[in-house]
């Protein structure tokens, strides 16, 4: 109990050094805020990081989606394949506050603590880094219901998993539009076949759950 007290007063501690830093600044309090040492090697840290991010959230949101519809049991056993699921998307969460953090370091763009945090106030792109920044909670809320599903029951849990489309939707959009590679030829690749699979999947989910429906309907009409 003792160690658990020391590690959140800990957390509160550097969150409250964060926006002490942030706020500083913007308030004409401080006259330096975060340090930014010189190059471009942050900005390239960030840029690798979100693209890794990027794919192991699609990876986690197909894997999901394979388990949805039993596909997933043919390759792996349920139980393994939860554990991916949660893994992948474990990875993709650590991922984007490691495409996040170098950001504040930069020295180019310039942001601050509450530019990586509150939706839609960066000042570079603002639109396309909020939409990034709302997917990355949406997808930190679906990863949180993991640990609470027994909780909140299946009819809860599953009503949160489906924040996995928004957030997948959200931060797509983010890196076609707030990416500085994103007209690369293959990273779009990369956000094409991402796209195709999900929907793909998507639409064998639906139709997987409406067919036994549809073909129930004519059995009622007859009787």
């Amino acid at each position: 109990m003792r160690h658990n007290s020391i590690l959140l007063g800990s957390v509160i501690g550097l969150i409250l050094v964060g926006v002490g830093l942030a706020l500083g600044p913007r308030l004409g309090l401080m006259a330096v805020g975060i340090p930014r040492p010189g190059g471009q090697w942050l900005w390239f840290m960030s840029r690798a990081a979100g693209v890794t991010a990027y794919v192991a959230l699609a990876l986690a949101t197909i894997w999901g989606l394979l388990l949805s519809t039993s596909v997933a049991d043919i390759i792996v056993s349920r139980g393994r394949s939860l554990d991916a699921h949660r893994w992948l998307s474990a990875v993709a969460l650590s991922l984007s506050v490691a495409h996040a953090v170098p950001l504040l370091g930069d020295r180019y763009i310039r942001f601050d603590l509450f530019d990586v945090v509150v939706p839609f106030l960066a000042p570079y792109r603002p639109v396309a880094v909020g939409l990034g920044i709302v997917g990355l909670y949406l997808a930190a809320t679906v990863y949180g219901s993991f640990w609470l599903r027994a909780r909140m029951g299946n009819r809860v849990w599953r009503a949160i998993h489906f924040l996995s489309f928004p957030a997948f939707g959200l931060i797509t959009l983010h890196g076609l539009f707030a990416g500085t590679d994103s007209g690369s030829a293959w990273l779009r690749a990369i956000y094409l076949t991402a796209v195709v699979l999900v929907g793909m999947l998507t639409a064998l989910r639906v139709l997987s759950r409406s067919g036994p429906a549809m073909r129930r309907t004519p059995t009622r009409a007859e009787t």
